[in-house]
């Protein structure tokens, strides 16, 4: 079953953002939460994952600039181009 939840606590220039949340049995895509962070390094660390993702690995600190830019992305613009992450 699939469902779709949209949060609005964050606000862009004083106006409610949503940031949906979609759920299925076997993935959820959510806001990031800082607690995503370690899990996100390990990936970014992976050569096997970030073949399909730029070609090179990522430094701890490059990670948290990546997903910096992530989360910045969402909060200025309120959405982003997942396609280069789903295989688009």
């Amino acid at each position: 079953m699939t469902s779709l939840f949209v949060t609005t606590r964050h606000r862009l220039w004083g106006l409610p953002m949503a940031i949906p949340r979609l759920e299925t049995a076997r993935l959820l895509l959510r806001e990031w939460q800082e607690g995503d962070f370690d899990a996100y390094a390990r990936l970014c660390a992976t050569p096997e994952v970030m073949r399909y993702l730029g070609g090179h690995t990522f430094s701890v600190l490059e990670a948290w600039r990546h997903m910096a830019y992530l989360v910045g992305h969402w909060a200025l613009r309120g959405s982003l181009n997942f396609s280069r992450f789903v295989g688009v």
